[in-house]
């Protein structure tokens, strides 16, 4: 990176130039002017060129005075201005010496160092350095000032006098002056609280991984307007597709949804219409690379919106339910062949239990013909076929002859 500092040879140049450049701009105004003054008895005197010059002169030194006190106060309003941003710049500005002791420090830095200003030139910026670090910090420390160069410090940890240390961001920039001692110049920035957000960032984004892939799910990341969409590695192999294979747009799920369930997902006047809690969950079918059809839950959300609240991306997963849908069905063909059964159960025994028609009877040992071609006795027939049961006594008739034929 050039150095966007002039060196002092270069500064002493344009010093020279611009000096040049007053002097020659005086002396013609100067002339200007003493030429549009009246002329008077001595400009035929034998002094009069020597006068002219005194006069021309004189003019000349009050134009360069009013210069310079212009010059002056631009000067001084230049120097409140920079002071100005010097010390209240959103970050530290730090001015080092080639064997690391601080010379110069703005408002911002001292603050962050937990030092005040006076206090913290003098010392050694490796002071500040937490133990852990400071190899780290010597190493490029000597490394900058050996070559001319800006460079960037990430990761570095300093201590805050009085204060919890702080992850820090370090632009350094090395300053050379012909015959000077080399100094490093430092913009310094307190970088904690965005370490602390990426981390955060990172152990979510790692959380909703893991979350993922303990789901055995498939990931889509559907970008409404541009029509891009992100397929998960776990969603293309659930289909027998490899990474990459799946091309990331919106014609590669309409080449793989079925055409009947293409109506099921929600467009984007629906999930207008149900603002921020526009969750939708359905099921699908998807062709999978050799040509079966697997069930799929789709479940998704609406993650970001236009000023309009029109959808404008969207994100769901997809869980294999092909083996609960074949379940599903062929329990439900064993359900209705059940019903069949017990109706068809029901019926018979409606049939068995009530005698009709004729029944097959011998006059002679009183005995019934069933179904199968078998004469059973009466009692057993009936107790088969009907809800009557049989208990055995004699009637009145039967006992007097029975009394009778024993005598």
């Amino acid at each position: 990176m050039d150095n966007p500092w002039p060196t002092r040879r270069e500064r002493g140049h344009l010093a020279k130039k611009s000096s040049a450049d007053v002097r020659r701009r005086s002396r013609a105004e100067a002339e200007a002017r003493f030429a549009l003054a009246p002329p008077d008895d001595s400009s035929h005197s034998p002094g009069a060129k020597f006068l002219h010059e005194l006069r021309v002169h004189q003019i000349e030194l009050e134009l360069q005075n009013e210069e310079l006190r212009r010059a002056q106060f631009e000067l001084e309003v230049s120097r409140d201005r920079f002071v100005d941003l010097y010390d209240f710049a959103p970050v530290g500005y730090l001015t080092l010496s080639r064997t690391g002791v601080i010379r110069e420090a703005n408002l911002v830095a001292a603050t962050l160092l937990g030092l005040e200003r006076r206090r913290l030139k003098g010392r050694r910026f490796s002071g500040f350095v937490c133990s852990g670090y400071a190899d780290r910090w010597h190493l490029f420390f000597a490394d900058l000032i050996a070559q001319r160069s800006a460079r960037d410090f990430r990761g570095l940890v300093l201590r805050r006098a009085g204060g919890p240390d702080f992850d820090a961001h370090l632009v350094c920039h090395r300053q050379a002056e012909e015959g000077a001692a080399p100094e490093i110049r430092i913009a310094l920035t307190d970088v904690t609280d965005a370490r602390r957000t990426e981390h955060a960032i990172r152990e979510l984004g790692e959380q909703l991984s893991f979350v993922i892939d303990s789901t055995n799910d498939g990931f889509t990341d559907w970008n409404v307007g541009s029509g891009a969409v992100t397929y998960s590695e776990r969603f293309a192999s659930m289909l027998g597709y490899g990474p990459g294979e799946l091309r990331p747009d919106i014609s590669t799920w309409e080449g793989l949804v079925h055409p009947e369930d293409r109506q099921r997902s929600p467009d984007a006047a629906h999930l207008r219409a149900f603002g921020d809690r526009a969750h939708y969950e359905f099921e699908a079918r998807l062709r999978h690379m050799d040509g079966r059809w697997l069930w799929f839950r789709v479940r998704g959300k609406v993650v970001e919106r236009d000023d309009h609240g029109n959808p404008v991306r969207r994100v769901s997963t997809f869980t294999d339910v092909t083996a609960i849908r074949v379940a599903a069905d062929a329990l439900r063909a064993s359900m209705a062949e059940k019903d069949v059964l017990v109706a068809e159960l029901r019926q018979a025994l409606v049939e068995v239990k009530t005698l009709s028609g004729l029944l097959p009877f011998c006059m002679y040992c009183k005995k019934i013909r069933d179904g199968q071609g078998y004469w059973e006795e009466v009692e057993r027939y009936i107790s088969a076929h009907t809800d009557a049961r049989f208990s055995h006594g004699v009637c009145d008739r039967c006992y007097a002859e029975a009394e009778r034929r024993m005598g």
